[in-house]
């Protein structure tokens, strides 16, 4: 079965919020004493679900420069996981510069994803203005982003919480930069409690601050000590809870285990044929979030509440009824999101637009080219069980091979090549005994429809559950990929009832009822 998107990808940003800032109004000035103050080096275990499976490295150094004193903070980390017997590794290194008033001033983020490198530089170029550099698959973007008047940075913030400024019950709102994300985000931040923890071979009475990201919908937990120290760091809504752990230097070169993430959500029995499912009901559970926050609304997907715990879902098939008769002529303002090229889906690059017209010849109908793409992607797209590493469509036209991602993100620029609005969708799919994660596309056609490209479905089976659809921009990429990082481990997914094409419906209350084997 093929990979999700890559929430693993998003482990490098633990170690990035471990020095998050609270974006205080500092009243005092900053010293010098203050600047030697912050000069240090921390090392962490990087842990997913309780197991550690990497180390990260945070040091601070005081440099002189021609501008004055600067603060370089170096944010260092390896991760190393498994899934379909693969290895998975991601190593970052984030610097970080302060000025003498500990203002940020740049980000240089250097990240390889699975041998495939990754790169992100961030400069504050006039007062409210920060251009963003990000080059990923021989592709170089820039970007000019507008930041607000509270966009701070995290060195006076854990210098405010040395300081003894930040109390428990104070909540904080501002805007920051995400350098492994490439975006700015509004934060949240709230210091929750004093708590007595071990650091090393003395306790200290830190400080409990929780952070909560506005548009990506991460929470964070921070332990911080008296002297500025990040004790612990907790993530519990991504892969089952990651974080960080104050560690020795030796603790953190410890031989680490091999951690195998799950590929599936396990229903213990058969639903039988999924290209024969009309209607599928569920019943699903999650501990860590509300099922209704973790799974989508969509035109063939309902969910119904029950408690924070339990929500019903009922999914069905589309059909084609009234698809066929609208013609390609949708770049309005409605769709400008799921029509413009970005840097994971290239569709202003002459070889994809070449391709996709090719494809559908003289076709103006969008369900008829939808449904010619869909098939060409299917048939020509060399299929492989998992591609870890992520990678942009015009990568995948070169290579001609892939899992589902690199179906779907292929499918996404040759359908806004040709100016067929399309998403990205990442959830899970019925597969023998399991809901395994998936990703197919939402085309807009007169009306949204489900696709699924990995499958040659050009309408969707009601197997298919969506968590989240998005454009493919930097940022809805990450979005992505949270929505399945959210889930992992977390989401339990209970048959109730299915209904099949040919009418028959098996309701999993009865004894003895299973599912279709054809």
């Amino acid at each position: 079965m093929s990979d999700p998107l890559r929430p693993w990808l998003l482990l490098p940003l633990i170690s990035g919020m471990s020095t998050v800032p609270l974006g205080l109004a500092m009243a005092q000035e900053v010293t010098r004493h203050d600047l030697e103050a912050m000069v240090g080096s921390s090392w962490y275990a990087v842990l997913v679900a309780g197991q550690r499976v990497g180390y990260a490295h945070l040091s601070s150094v005081l440099e002189e420069t021609p501008d004055g004193p600067q603060i370089a903070s170096t944010e260092h980390s390896v991760i190393r996981l498994r899934m379909h017997n693969l290895s998975i590794g991601v190593t970052s290194t984030q610097v970080t510069r302060y000025d003498e008033h500990l203002k940020p001033v740049s980000w240089h983020v250097e990240q390889d994803e699975m041998g495939r490198p990754k790169q992100v530089e961030a400069r504050l170029r006039a007062p409210g203005e920060l251009e963003v550099v990000t080059r990923s698959g021989g592709e170089e973007t820039t970007s000019t982003v507008r930041v607000a008047d509270d966009f701070e940075g995290e060195a006076r913030a854990f210098l405010a919480v040395m300081r003894g400024e930040l109390r428990v019950g104070q909540s904080l709102s501002f805007h920051t930069f995400v350098p492994h994300l490439g975006v700015v985000d509004r934060i949240t931040m709230t210091a929750t409690a004093r708590q007595t923890v071990q650091l090393g071979d003395r306790e200290v009475e830190a400080l409990v601050v929780q952070t909560d990201f506005g548009e990506l919908g991460l929470t964070g937990v921070m332990t911080i000590a008296p002297d500025g120290t990040l004790v612990r760091m907790e993530m519990p809504g991504l892969l089952n809870g990651s974080g960080l752990q104050w560690v020795t230097e030796e603790e953190a070169f410890a031989e680490i285990a091999p951690m195998e993430l799950e590929d599936n959500i396990p229903l213990g029995r058969s639903l039988g044929n999924a290209r024969q499912l009309a209607r599928v009901r569920l019943r699903a559970t999650s501990f860590v979030r509300d099922p209704t926050d973790l799974i989508m609304e969509t035109p063939t997907q309902h969910l119904r509440s029950v408690d924070q715990e339990t929500a019903l879902v009922e999914v069905w098939a589309d059909r084609d009824e009234g698809l066929a008769g609208h013609p390609i002529d949708f770049r309005t303002p409605e769709f400008a999101a799921d029509l413009v090229p970005s840097i994971n889906a290239q569709s202003d690059d002459p070889a994809l637009i070449a391709q996709a017209r090719e494809i559908i010849g003289e076709e103006r109908d969008a369900w008829e080219a939808t449904k010619l793409l869909v098939r060409w992607v299917y048939n020509r797209l060399g299929k492989v069980d998992s591609e870890p590493r992520p990678i942009s469509a015009k990568e995948v036209l070169a290579e001609m091979k892939g899992d589902c991602s690199e179906h779907s993100t292929l499918l996404t620029a040759l359908c806004r090549a040709v100016g067929l609005p399309c998403r990205f969708v990442t959830g899970v799919a019925h597969v023998e005994q399991g809901y395994y994660y998936h990703a197919w596309n939402q085309v807009y056609v007169g009306r949204w429809v489900a696709v699924d490209a990995t499958w040659g479905e050009t309408l969707v089976d009601a197997g298919h559950l969506a968590l989240a659809a998005g454009s493919l921009d930097e940022k809805s990429f990450v979005k992505l990929s949270l929505a399945t990082g959210h889930v992992m481990g977390a989401l339990k997914l209970e048959p109730l009832s299915v209904q099949y094409s040919d009418g028959r419906v098996v309701d999993f209350s009865l004894p003895g009822a299973e599912g279709s084997a054809e």
